[in-house]
């Protein structure tokens, strides 16, 4: 068990609502920090863990944004804000998921674009939006999630390691 005190602090997790953005969400709801759960589409699943957030004592809140795109990390920064305060802890997790998983001969340059773009250029703006309220409140803590597929590499994730080398 982690004994580690997170009481009065404020934590995003982008795709929050996934397999192991619901581990990195409990986990961080047991130390005691409130939660922002950040989704895209899968609201049922992001609304099902606020319930279980709000069972054991925390705030917490779910949030839709296309983490790809500056206005919609604006629009999520602004209702976590108003919502729960400013951040202290983001932990950037989501990632676009694609299939079929392929050669690099055959993958649509499409796919290499969106894991730049939910694996690269997430974390980007995401630091735009939230560090400065961490650098004006003396504390922050910003996690990029990664993969140990980038030191694999194995055939047909070409455009999945490429993304997540790249942050």
């Amino acid at each position: 068990m982690l004994h580690i005190n997170l009481s009065k602090k404020i934590a995003v997790v982008t795709g929050g609502s996934g397999e192991l953005g619901r581990v990195i969400v409990h986990t961080l709801a047991r130390c005691g920090a409130d939660v922002a759960i950040h989704y895209f589409r899968q609201a049922e699943r992001a609304n099902v863990l606020l319930e279980e957030l709000q069972a054991l004592g925390v705030r917490a809140m779910t949030v839709q944004a296309d983490v790809t795109q500056p206005a919609s990390v604006a629009a999520m920064h602004e209702a976590i804000v108003h919502a729960l305060g400013p951040p202290h802890i983001l932990v950037n997790n989501a990632v676009i998921q694609y299939h079929p998983w392929t050669s690099v001969l055959e993958q649509p340059l499409a796919d290499y674009e969106s894991q730049f773009r939910s694996s690269v250029l997430q974390n980007v703006l995401m630091a735009k939006a939230f560090v400065p309220g961490m650098v004006r409140n003396h504390y922050g803590r910003f996690i990029a999630i990664s993969t140990e597929c980038v030191m694999q590499s194995l055939p047909g994730q070409s455009a999945y390691v490429a993304g997540k080398r790249g942050h």
